[in-house]
């Protein structure tokens, strides 16, 4: 079985290019970051050890994570954005297995994983191809602080979290440029497709 990397910054688009695959070309996609919400649900292991470390505080009334919380607590603090990470990733890596384990057994011959950090921890290498969705830094700027409500500090911090993005294209084997016309970046997704997915 195949596997293609989504990856890129936050607010580049990710997320578009995937839905295109899918709903167009019915690609299956595992959308790393949907997992990462599912693994944190009350009642998890996830969400108690969150608790533990965080305190109740980072629960809605309803018992569910308030994720706007706990990102506020761990924005622009690396060492608990760390403490989250070695909590969380561990169940995510739980739930993809099982995934690849039935899309393999039901004979699937691709699967793409869109993954924010994928190059980060070094995943890409498991990869049979990484594509890079990227974009200009002010226009991912301008994107995360309108998508998320955020001041520009914060949306910047947010940015900074991650690897630089013209770090992360140097890892690319199909680099996607998302600047925000729809129909250019719909060409550049059918040549990802045309030329290494079908």
């Amino acid at each position: 079985m195949r596997l293609i990397g989504i990856t890129g910054g936050i607010a580049t688009g990710k997320s578009t290019v995937s839905q295109i695959l899918q709903e167009h070309y019915d690609v299956p996609v595992v959308y790393v970051d949907r997992l990462s919400r599912m693994v944190v649900e009350p009642g998890s292991i996830a969400l108690d050890k969150l608790v533990e470390v965080f305190g109740a505080d980072i629960l809605l009334p309803t018992g569910s994570l308030d994720r706007a919380k706990l990102r506020a607590i761990t924005i622009h603090d690396p060492e608990k954005m760390d403490a989250v990470t070695e909590i969380v990733w561990p169940e995510i890596g739980k739930q993809m297995k099982r995934m690849m384990t039935n899309f393999e057994a039901i004979g699937v011959k691709t699967v793409c994983v869109e993954n924010a950090v994928l190059i980060e921890y070094g995943n890409y290498e498991l990869y049979d191809e990484v594509v890079v969705v990227t974009c200009k830094p002010e226009v991912q700027l301008a994107r995360v602080m309108a998508r998320d409500n955020q001041s520009e500090a914060d949306a910047k911090a947010m940015i900074d979290i991650q690897m630089p993005l013209d770090e992360k294209e140097a890892f690319a084997t199909f680099l996607i440029m998302n600047n925000g016309d729809l129909s250019v970046l719909r060409s550049q997704v059918d040549a990802l497709y045309e030329g290494k997915i079908k």
